[in-house]
């Protein structure tokens, strides 16, 4: 006898073709029709997830927050999932999805009575392939999710052991078949689905019953449907059922399941890259929070702070809202929230800096305070404007560190177009949680001139090109080229971008704008299809093998996608890129994959150069080249099949946007070090001016009175 266990539940996208306070006006109805469905029908069984759900409830209608919690006190109402909202399961940083599960963990242990041991995405656009390290850390042994679907990849069952790459830990996981809803009904064709691909020896599946996307879980037809073909077929019943009745029914079969490894790919491969201004603000607000809550002195009212935003920046994981599919109207308070998450990281984080401060005793000297409160080592350069109070730099002022040590610098152009500006530039080592001083000496002191090393790394330039970045296993060619999108927002039953070139950028010879002792910088300007302009940086360091490039680009485009490829030397076997919490091997196959901070070319398994590029969200290989994805130029909320032919349609990402590449062109690049060099590119040291114990003015380098 086999057993589908019907799991009615409803799905509540929180965020997506309306906007938040909607979400929330539907989980309220949801859940108030589901009490009286369950109090109707005393064999009913609901379940449900994520909890935010649960806790905009109980803020809003304490009444009908306890009929909740009676219902799973008599096992009528299944919480699954756990989490705060079901997320993007690619496109967040490891500590950000760390925050996710412990902060719905927290909650559901304070106010449900338990955390959920069966995890819950069933509508998120793939998954990760470090996922069960962070499900099985955090207590769960079960995995419920739907995408990608069986045409867009093939499992070995339905049911199955799923192992992380980064240390092999497992979680069941069970992959729904067809849909987790029902909006149009019941039919018996939807039913057969889900006894599928079950594994050899199996006889227990799950269906899933409920309205869709905007809630409203079960009706009534669809249980009186369900209790009159209770006796679906010979040797198949219908039971009204949960997860966690599935799993233990299963629960000695374990040893039947096959195994997997790696991520569970791909579903909507345009929402790696759509919205990339909303990814790359979610991903600086969570490294900024990561660096926050590490931060010491923080003030109990600065650490409660940062827990709200946590919450904030947790909700708008959400895999609608990061995905970028949502309403562009949607969009205004993702924004509005997201910053503000950031604003009080920055806020706790400057707090505490200027308490360290205060308590530091008086020097004679003018006093930069580098404060690090990550709690790795931050080991790289710094750029700021002290303010000199109008006074110019004088050719004979230098910088000191704590222990009276000189430290090189060099002035650079500031940001304002002021000539009694200056910006400076050095190198700093700031161990974690600590502050390095740097002093500022302008009493006469002749400098000698320090001579700096070379820089490692080389660039070569031809005409109306970017330069070669010449390695030691050869050279790097860059080229930005616009291709045709087509596609909708989702970028459905597309796996690649492989329409016509439509142009690659002309660019104009370098200007150079910096020559040493520390930095040498070049510039270039160039044009990306009829309306699109181009500005890009060359930076190199002093001993180091790193190049750095700063593109800045004005996006006009429509119905187009930009890359950045990247060729040689040699051809590309596969390719070392980041996930998050660790790094995958890709085969050189030209399909779209999400990008997390790095990747590494490869041949026969040995590095040939890497590159560090957290504001990027997705890339292709093939064997000539690697091509990190830029921009894309969608239409928003556009779904196939309407044409998307309105008037009134908005497209995505338009106007200015930057992007950082820092390149390792040295014999031996490591996914640490290029994963180090991102977290550095987003998690800053802050910096304080004192004068506390300097005589009452200085000018032009001389004590005043």
């Amino acid at each position: 006898m086999k057993t589908i266990h019907l799991i009615f539940n409803a799905h509540l996208d929180p965020i997506w073709l309306w906007g938040w306070q909607e979400g929330l006006d539907e989980a309220l109805c949801t859940c108030r029709t589901v009490c009286d469905l369950l109090e109707a029908n005393p064999d009913l069984i609901f379940t449900r997830g994520e909890a935010w759900v649960y806790q905009q409830i109980e803020r809003i209608d304490p009444q009908l927050f306890a009929r909740i919690r009676m219902l799973i006190h008599a096992k009528r109402w299944e919480p699954v999932g756990g989490w705060y909202i079901q997320p993007d399961c690619n496109l967040p940083t490891w500590r950000g999805l760390e925050r996710q599960i412990a902060i719905g963990k927290s909650y559901f242990e304070e106010r449900l009575g338990g955390f959920p041991e069966i995890a819950y995405n069933v509508d998120s656009f793939g998954h990760m392939a470090t996922l069960p390290t962070l499900m099985h850390n955090a207590g769960q042994r079960f995995y419920i999710m739907m995408r990608p679907q069986e045409n867009e990849m093939t499992l070995p069952a339905r049911l199955f052991r799923w192992k992380s790459v980064a240390d092999a830990k497992e979680v069941v996981a069970f992959r729904i078949a067809d849909c987790y809803c029902t909006p149009e009904g019941i039919t018996r064709r939807f039913v057969e689905k889900s006894l599928t691909e079950l594994p050899e020896g199996i006889d227990h599946t799950m269906c899933f019953i409920g309205l869709g996307d905007h809630g409203g879980g079960p009706s009534q037809t669809m249980i009186d449907w369900c209790r009159q073909n209770q006796d679906f077929a010979p040797g198949v019943r219908l039971e009204f059922s949960s997860p966690s009745r599935f799993f233990q029914a299963v629960a000695g079969q374990l040893d039947l399941l096959p195994e997997v490894t790696g991520e569970l790919q791909y579903h909507s491969v345009g929402c790696y890259s759509v919205m990339q201004d909303l990814k790359l603000a979610q991903k600086r607000t969570e490294r900024r929070l990561e660096q926050a809550e590490a931060c010491p002195k923080l003030l109990p009212k600065d650490q409660k702070a940062i827990s709200e935003a946590w919450e904030w920046a947790c909700f708008h994981q959400f895999h609608d809202t990061l995905g970028g599919t949502s309403l562009l109207t949607a969009y205004h308070h993702v924004f509005n929230e997201i910053g503000a998450a950031e604003a009080v990281a920055e806020r706790a984080m400057a707090y505490a800096l200027r308490r360290k401060v205060v308590q530091l005793p008086p020097d004679r000297l003018q006093r930069l305070v580098c404060f690090n409160p990550a709690s790795e080592t931050w080991n790289g350069w710094v750029e700021t404007e002290p303010w000199l109070e109008w006074t110019e730099w004088g050719d004979d002022w230098r910088l000191l560190d704590e222990n009276d040590e000189e430290v090189p610098f060099q002035e650079i152009e500031a940001e304002a177009m002021h000539h009694r500006q200056t910006r400076m530039l050095f190198h700093l080592n700031i161990p974690a949680g600590g502050t390095r001083i740097i002093r500022i000496e302008r009493e006469g002191r002749k400098v000698k001139p320090e001579v700096s090393p070379e820089p490692a790394a080389v660039l070569q330039w031809e005409a109306g090109q970017l330069p070669e970045l010449r390695s030691a296993k050869g050279a790097v060619r860059l080229n930005l080229v616009l291709r045709e999108d087509k596609s909708d927002t989702w970028s459905h039953n597309v796996d690649r971008y492989d329409g016509e070139i439509l142009s690659q950028v002309e660019w104009t010879g370098p200007v150079s704008l910096e020559s040493g002792p520390l930095r040498w910088a070049w510039t270039q300007e160039g044009t990306l299809g009829e309306r699109s302009t181009i500005h890009a940086e060359w930076r190199l360091y002093a001993g180091s093998s790193e190049a750095e490039l700063i593109l800045r680009i004005h996006w006009h485009e429509l119905h187009r996608i930009a890359k950045l490829e990247l060729r040689g030397p040699g051809t590309f076997e596969e390719t070392h890129a980041g996930v998050p919490g660790g790094g995958l091997r890709r085969a050189s196959t030209g399909r779209e994959f999400p990008l997390s901070d790095w990747l590494i070319a490869e041949k026969n398994n040995q590095p040939l150069w890497g590159v560090a590029c957290p504001e990027v969200f997705a890339a292709d290989v093939t064997s000539e080249r690697i091509a990190v994805t830029l921009l894309r130029s969608a239409i928003m909320a556009h779904h196939d099949p309407n044409p998307g032919i309105s008037p009134r349609r908005e497209y995505s990402d338009q106007g200015r946007h930057i992007f950082r590449f820092y390149f390792d062109l040295s014999v031996n690049p490591s996914p640490s070090s290029l994963q180090d060099c991102a977290r550095r590119m987003m998690q800053a040291p802050l910096i304080a001016n004192t004068t506390a114990g300097m005589p009452r003015r200085y000018l032009r380098g001389e004590v005043g009175p």
